[in-house]
């Protein structure tokens, strides 16, 4: 997702790497467990998630990927400040 995103007419953007692996999960965005599509690549994990209202959730995590995913709306600018510098 990364490459494409980078390069979306790039010949590898649509290539995965070697040993990647598709599988299924589910993603509780606001308290709905929703459907997600996941990508396992070498040292990587992916989740991709229709949150409808043209909102697509991404997760990546480091590889086996983090168990369940809860994501929740950040309602507060205030509430990201202890997170400014972290990445």
């Amino acid at each position: 997702m990364e490459l494409r995103a980078r390069d979306p007419l790039g010949a590898g953007a649509l290539s995965l790497g070697e040993g990647a692996v598709w599988s299924e999960g589910v993603v509780e965005v606001d308290g709905r467990e929703l459907a997600s599509v996941v990508v396992e690549s070498g040292p990587c994990w992916v989740a991709a998630v229709d949150a409808g209202g043209g909102v697509l959730v991404r997760v990546y995590a480091r590889a086996p990927g983090p168990g369940r995913v809860r994501l929740r709306r950040v309602a507060d600018a205030g509430e990201l400040e202890p997170l400014r510098g972290r990445g």
